[in-house]
């Protein structure tokens, strides 16, 4: 427990997105309220969306709102989650609950890749130690610092993210 309250207030510390990890039950919820209470953000909302609660007809309405007339029974203008969280927290627990075309949507809103490619070095050493661990090798692989150069033009990391 000491390591993880160290680890959330150093990425309390960080004004990024933060990916909160585990099996349901596990309290990722409040690590991410404790994130929030620990940041810059903290006098800001925090806005706690169960996405498997949501259904995908009422999905796009609930996270980013709608004008009047819309569509048929749209009498007034909603904030959306993202928009009512503006400079705060908005916690989306059980994303994977989601359907596919929900998940589009919500990639909208979403940094890509290609605007953060400091991130693809990590984003390599995870999914590299996550198969090592999967395939419980005996014999340790490396990823070749080419594999994961970062100084590519966008173009090309626009490449990397079609693939």
């Amino acid at each position: 427990m000491h390591l993880l309250a160290r680890q959330i207030e150093t990425a309390a510390s960080c004004d990024l997105t933060a990916l909160v990890t585990g099996e349901s039950g596990t309290g990722k919820e409040l690590v991410a309220r404790a994130l929030h209470r620990q940041s810059a953000r903290a006098c800001m909302p925090f806005i706690s969306v169960h996405c498997g609660a949501i259904t995908e007809t009422l999905m796009e309405s609930e996270l980013f709102g709608y004008e009047r007339g819309a569509f048929t029974g749209a009498h007034q203008r909603r904030k959306g989650l993202f928009e009512a969280a503006h400079n705060g927290t908005i916690f989306l627990d059980e994303i994977a609950e989601m359907s596919t075309a929900s998940q589009g949507n919500l990639l909208r809103v979403l940094p890509p890749l290609r605007d953060r490619a400091s991130d693809i070095p990590l984003l390599v050493q995870h999914f590299h130690d996550q198969t090592e661990q999967k395939i419980k090798s005996t014999v340790p692989r490396r990823v070749e610092d080419d594999g994961i150069d970062c100084r590519s033009s966008s173009k090309n990391a626009g490449q990397l993210t079609k693939r």
